[in-house]
């Protein structure tokens, strides 16, 4: 009895252990895809330096006509984290949307769901700028929430995070670690 579960606790840990390299592997791929020329929306989901700035480079790139930023930091740090961008024209333009209320991945979709409800027309592609780390989940959730809508990833590279080399570096493994267990949550409980 005791081998079996033995085994059994071996088979399950070199599943996760096989999942988390998969993962892994996915996250490099997804950071090599290219934008589409042009798309509805871009929405940039806060929480790592350097996704706001991105998403203002493609709106001012003419990648989008809207550029809509949710999330906790939205508030509080948009203005700091566009820095060269005149955020508050942009802003009184209609051409830049801000949720300060979303504290998740979750919130950010459904934040996202209740934007395009009124913008008009209606937007069918959207691009989502976020870490290359966050991709998988994010990518998930909001296809989730939004599934008539064509979304479009644009990975931004963290500092605390190699897409190429995770495995030389205790932060991205914990980060990598973290985000991969977060993402089985999402696709088996949500």
């Amino acid at each position: 009895m005791k081998r079996l579960l033995l085994l059994i606790l071996l088979l399950l840990f070199i599943s996760v252990i096989a999942g988390l390299l998969l993962y892994a592997r996915n996250i490099r791929l997804s950071s090599g895809r290219g934008d589409p020329e042009r798309v509805d929306l871009i929405v940039v989901l806060t929480g790592a330096t350097g996704r706001i700035n991105e998403g203002m480079r493609l709106l001012e790139g003419g990648v989008a006509p809207l550029l809509f930023v949710t999330g906790v930091e939205a508030a509080g740090q948009f203005y700091l984290n566009a820095p060269g961008y005149d955020v508050k024209r942009l802003r009184m333009e209609g051409r830049v949307l801000v949720d300060p209320t979303a504290k998740n991945t979750r919130e950010n979709a459904f934040q996202t769901k209740l934007i395009l409800r009124k913008i008009r027309p209606t937007p069918q592609s959207i691009l989502l700028v976020t870490s290359t780390y966050h991709i998988p989940r994010a990518e998930l959730m909001f296809k989730k929430w939004l599934p008539s809508v064509a979304i479009y990833v644009h990975p931004v590279k963290s500092g605390n995070y190699d897409p190429n080399d995770w495995w030389r570096d205790i932060r991205s493994i914990k980060l990598l670690v973290g985000e991969f267990f977060k993402y089985l949550g999402y696709r088996f409980f949500l």
